[in-house]
């Protein structure tokens, strides 16, 4: 038996039924630094958001955690996936 969905709405998919008006994305990239996408302004404040200032590792740890010769310098990445 197949219902329709409440509300009388043909599809209650989130996608559907919200879309952001201010997106914002955050990605992190293999040598640790945080990326931002999308709005980067505080938009109520309309200060903007420094992506440096985001980060929560130094510059100097900031690396790429996997060597090429198969080791790997990092607990979460092991031999098989590098």
């Amino acid at each position: 038996m197949t219902t329709s969905p409440p509300l009388g709405l043909s599809d209650n998919r989130l996608d559907n039924m919200y879309t952001p008006v201010f997106p914002m994305y955050l990605f992190q990239g293999m040598h640790g630094t945080l990326h931002l996408g999308g709005c980067t302004t505080l938009v109520r404040q309309q200060l903007p958001i420094e992506q440096e200032r985001l980060q929560p590792l130094p510059q100097y740890l900031r690396r790429f955690c996997c060597r090429w010769d198969g080791g790997a310098d990092s607990l979460f990445f092991n031999e098989t996936l590098c």
